[in-house]
């Protein structure tokens, strides 16, 4: 079976038609935010997840200068939770590490840290619809890309 796309980015792209042997479902994706879960893999095997930040042990804790935090975005991008998080630690924003951009067009859960941050209780106030701090813990480290093995991603048609 030959259908044609409806996608213009993809015709942009040359990417007219698919080619396929199954009939098309004609589902709809990112009707909501929900609709596109980004959860971060770290190399340790952490899944940094949605539904249970509670139960995940975040790695490299101990006393220092460091939080890490499980920021939970839905329909926010990285940079601007970043924005919002260095105003409310009262930080630079070159001080909140993170392993990646995820996309703003999705429910997304992952790792940050955040130099000298005097009060890291605050982190736990913030919910300002888009972003949320699940949970942190002090840490002597801060983030580094290498940590990351990659993303999981949940898609409902």
């Amino acid at each position: 079976m030959i259908v044609k796309t409806r996608s213009d980015l993809e015709r942009e792209l040359g990417l007219e038609y698919y080619v396929t042997t199954s009939p098309p479902i004609r589902g709809k994706i990112r009707c909501r935010y929900e609709d596109f879960i980004v959860e971060e893999v770290l190399r340790d095997g952490t899944v940094i997840t949605i539904d249970s930040c509670e139960k995940v042990k975040i790695p490299i804790r101990g006393p220092g200068n460091y939080i890490r935090a499980i920021l939970v975005k839905r329909g926010c991008d990285t940079l601007s939770a970043v924005y919002l998080l260095s105003r409310a630690c009262k930080v630079p924003f070159h001080a909140i590490s993170y392993l990646g951009l995820k996309d703003a067009r999705a429910l997304s859960a992952q790792l940050i840290s955040i130099k000298d941050c005097k009060e890291p209780s605050i982190l736990l106030t913030i919910k300002k619809g888009k972003v949320e701090i699940a949970k942190y813990v002090r840490s002597p480290l801060p983030l580094k890309r290498h940590e990351l093995y990659g993303n999981r991603f949940t898609i409902i048609i």
